[in-house]
């Protein structure tokens, strides 16, 4: 006879010895179940469960797993089989669908992401160009302009066309090629 104690997710632990009470006899808790044989080791990735009155072997998922929707990380304590929500396989991150067996690089998500992030800088970039424009075409508007600030409004006015042509690059928006910034910035 083995004794096992079942814990508050079905999994049988033991085996268990229980000491007799003298003149009561062996007493054994409310979770605790006694077998006729003493449990083999389960199988590779498998434990011990009480399920419908009996010890059945079930996988042992136990661990970090990931939500296959949003690629949560949570610590899943259930043994069995997981719900098909989740998975043990690690998410490798952002634009990672899972199509049932495995999460597959979202090349849509990936690229529109890409997109996004290189507009917002573009824009950035443009208002930072913008700022600097401003002034000299004040001087160039007001005629005291001296030919340094023409040739510096010259040169943010084509570094600003070029910001705004990236979209048009070969390799956007994964590869692009920035455009330098004027000389005149660099040289204040």
């Amino acid at each position: 006879m083995a004794i096992y104690t079942i814990d508050d997710v079905s999994l049988l632990v033991g085996p268990v010895e229980f000491p007799v009470v003298p003149g009561v006899g062996l007493q054994l808790p409310g979770n605790a179940v006694e077998l006729d044989i003493t449990l083999p080791t389960p199988d590779a990735g498998h434990l011990w469960v009480w399920q419908d009155n009996a010890p059945v072997q079930v996988p042992d998922n136990r661990g970090t797993v990931y939500h296959t929707e949003t690629g949560a990380e949570q610590q899943w304590i259930l043994p069995g089989d997981l719900p098909s929500i989740y998975t043990p396989i690690t998410w490798p991150g952002a634009h990672h669908i899972w199509n049932g067996e495995d999460w597959l690089l979202d090349k849509q998500a990936l690229n529109a992401a890409q997109v996004e992030h290189a507009l917002s800088q573009r824009d950035g970039l443009l208002a930072a160009a913008a700022i600097r424009i401003a002034p000299l075409e004040d001087a160039v508007e007001l005629g005291i302009a001296t030919q340094t600030d023409e040739a510096a409004l010259r040169e943010w006015k084509i570094y600003r066309v070029d910001l705004n042509r990236i979209e048009n690059q070969e390799g956007f928006p994964s590869d692009i090629a920035w455009p330098s910034l004027p000389a005149a910035r660099r040289a204040r």
